[in-house]
């Protein structure tokens, strides 16, 4: 990420998974957990990169990808995830997904920035799309937030 190049994090996290293992136990989550995953990773680029960051968020790292084209990623990922079956043991489980996205182009022309250095604090570059992950969670969930 220090050769000047654009890439893109989006953070993705499973709306009230809390509830979908409270209502139907947690072999049930366990198998969501996993299918989105899977589903993730079926539909990104051999360059981009998913992790999963905590309980149920992941991290998807996207090279060489400004904004625009993350945003448009996981809105599709968003929107694929709302609409698939998710079905364990006979059992129909909905589920949705909240995003956060951000670019190093857009990190870097922050105002706190240091563009002598240019030096990326990756854990600010995360914090700055995480910080939007959890204002999708507080607008209602299912949705992806790009900017604030």
């Amino acid at each position: 990420m220090s050769y000047g190049r654009d890439s893109a994090l989006v953070m993705l996290d499973l709306d009230l998974f809390k509830e979908v293992n409270d209502t139907y136990g947690h072999l049930a989550g366990d198998f969501v957990l996993k299918q989105v995953a899977q589903h993730i990773n079926r539909n990104i680029r051999r360059d981009d990169v998913l992790c999963r960051y905590g309980g149920e968020e992941f991290a998807l790292i996207c090279p060489e990808t400004e904004k625009d084209q993350a945003v448009q990623l996981a809105e599709k990922l968003r929107d694929q995830i709302e609409h698939q079956n998710f079905t364990f043991d006979g059992v129909s489980i909905p589920v949705t997904i909240s995003g956060g996205v951000g670019d190093l182009a857009e990190y870097r022309g922050r105002s706190d920035f240091d563009p002598t250095s240019g030096e990326v604090r990756i854990f600010d570059f995360i914090k700055m799309v995480d910080d939007r992950l959890y204002q999708a969670k507080r607008s209602g969930r299912n949705v992806v937030i790009e900017s604030g």
